[in-house]
């Protein structure tokens, strides 16, 4: 890293980012974005919103971010999926918190065979998501309304579980069948980035989760059970566009899930993140952010 560039990052860090607002930096400038600010982080600017949802409307699959339990970004992922059938587009909307083999519960309940009670037990809502439903329940009432499909997109959690604490090869045959087919381990930045994360949450040991390298394991089969998912739903439904919602970590700087669905199936697409203004990130965590308040 050049001389110049480290002291611009040490003076970002002791002057800090603009109050209210979002904080975009790389080695030559920093940007502020205030809330409800659409940023377009290739060209480094805010565009508007009608703009935002034309360069939506040219690509395959839209990624869209979540906290799991933030208000704000479940609203931004609703309102995408609105205006994107106002394009008339031919939409469906993959969701991370699904197990992929409750697929017939989700086809069921766009239906109207099922009341939001019967979704919530035959999904195991509480025991595979674990997260507030309130929080998702307009985007499943709104998908229901207009028949827009829901694709069931994860990996049964016990077994990524499992991984996490004892590897991939602990996995029965029948168990090993529920899981994507092809696993990559060997991407260096991807596995930095979980690392930090690994090191963030140092609970992980109390649940017993004590090698990193399981740890890895588990979030990568998590990404390619997704991203195979994703990919052979493209492949059957040559029509459709697919909205994709799942954990920001599975989406930023796209090593995640989008870079693993690219290696099975190469169709365009575009990152959004919803980032608060208390966040400094660099340009490349996503195409687009949506600037939270």
């Amino acid at each position: 890293m050049a001389i110049k560039q480290i002291i611009f990052i040490f003076l970002l860090i002791i002057i800090g980012c603009a109050p209210n607002k979002l904080c975009l930096y790389s080695a030559h400038q920093k940007l502020y974005f205030p809330p409800q600010t659409v940023v377009d982080t290739q060209k480094l600017q805010a565009i508007s919103w009608e703009d935002f949802i034309k360069k939506l409307e040219t690509v395959r699959v839209v990624y869209v971010g979540e906290k799991h339990t933030s208000k704000a970004d479940h609203a931004l992922q609703l309102k995408i999926a609105q205006a994107l059938i106002e394009k008339k587009r031919d939409l469906a909307i993959g969701l991370e918190m699904v197990m992929r083999s409750r697929q017939k519960v989700l086809d069921e309940w766009i239906n109207g065979k099922l009341t939001e009670k019967e979704l919530l037990k035959k999904l195991d809502w509480e025991e595979v998501w674990g997260h507030d439903f309130s929080l998702y329940r307009d985007i499943f009432l709104w998908a229901k309304k207009h028949h827009i499909p829901l694709i069931a997109l994860n990996a049964p959690p016990g077994l990524v579980k499992k991984i996490a604490m004892y590897g991939i090869s602990s996995l029965l045959p029948k168990e090993r069948a529920y899981l994507a087919q092809k696993v990559d381990l060997n991407n260096p930045e991807h596995r930095a980035f979980i690392e930090q994360e690994y090191k963030r949450h140092k609970h992980l040991n109390k649940h017993g989760i004590s090698k990193f390298e399981y740890f890895y394991q588990a979030q990568c089969i998590w990404d390619e059970t997704m991203a195979e998912t994703i990919a052979q739903y493209l492949k059957a439904h040559s029509q459709k566009q697919l909205l994709v919602f799942a954990g920001k970590g599975h989406i930023s700087y796209k090593f995640g899930v989008p870079q693993r669905v690219i290696k099975r199936l190469p169709v365009s697409y575009v990152t959004v993140l919803p980032l608060s203004t208390d966040k400094e990130v660099m340009p490349d965590i996503a195409d687009f952010i949506y600037v939270t308040k």
